[in-house]
C-alpha cells in the first residue's frame, strides 16, 4: 500500500475576556530596590497600556500546511508528515515595564508597574512526524485442566 495526503487550513483564536479584561494587581518585595512594589497586568486598553501603546486586541490569525506518505514494506507500516502552522498576532504579555514620574502622577489612583496583553510577533511552527508499525504474531494457548 501507498498513498499520499496534505491538508490546508486556517484558524483563528479570539482573546478571552480574561485576556481582553483581566486586572490583576499584586504587592511584592523588590529586592533589588529593597521595598514592595504593585505589579500587574492590565488590559490593553487600560490607562497604563495605552502609555505604552496598547490598542483592543485582535483574534490570532493562522495558515496550516500538512503533506505526508504512508505505505508498508512487508509488515512494517510506515508514515511520515510535514506540517507548517504560521500564526499572525499571536496573544501574548509585554515585558514588565516602570512608568516615569510623570506618569506615575497622571495614574496615582491606579499606582501599578503594569505590564499589558499584546500581539506579538508572527510565529511558525514546522516538524515532521514519523511513524512506524511492525505487525506481529502472538499465539494464545488455554491451559488444559
Amino acid at each position: 500500500t501507498f498513498g499520499l495526503r496534505g491538508t490546508v487550513s486556517t484558524g483563528f483564536k479570539a482573546p478571552t475576556p480574561g485576556q481582553s479584561n483581566a486586572f490583576n494587581v499584586s504587592t511584592e518585595f523588590d529586592l533589588e530596590i529593597q521595598e514592595l512594589v504593585n505589579n500587574g497586568t492590565v488590559p490593553a486598553t487600560s490607562a497604563p497600556a495605552l502609555l505604552r501603546g496598547g490598542k483592543p486586541l485582535e483574534p490570532e490569525e493562522s495558515t496550516n500546511f500538512t503533506f505526508g506518505t504512508f505505505f508498508n514494506v512487508g509488515a512494517l507500516d510506515v508514515t511520515i508528515d510535514y506540517f507548517s502552522i504560521d500564526v499572525d498576532d499571536r496573544l501574548s504579555l509585554t515585558q514588565d515595564f516602570a512608568l516615569t514620574e510623570e506618569e506615575v502622577e497622571d495614574l496615582i489612583a491606579e499606582g501599578i508597574r503594569p505590564r499589558a496583553s499584546t500581539l506579538s510577533r508572527p510565529t511558525r511552527s514546522r516538524g515532521r512526524i514519523r511513524t512506524r508499525r511492525s505487525a506481529c504474531r502472538t499465539t494464545t494457548r488455554t491451559p488444559r485442566s
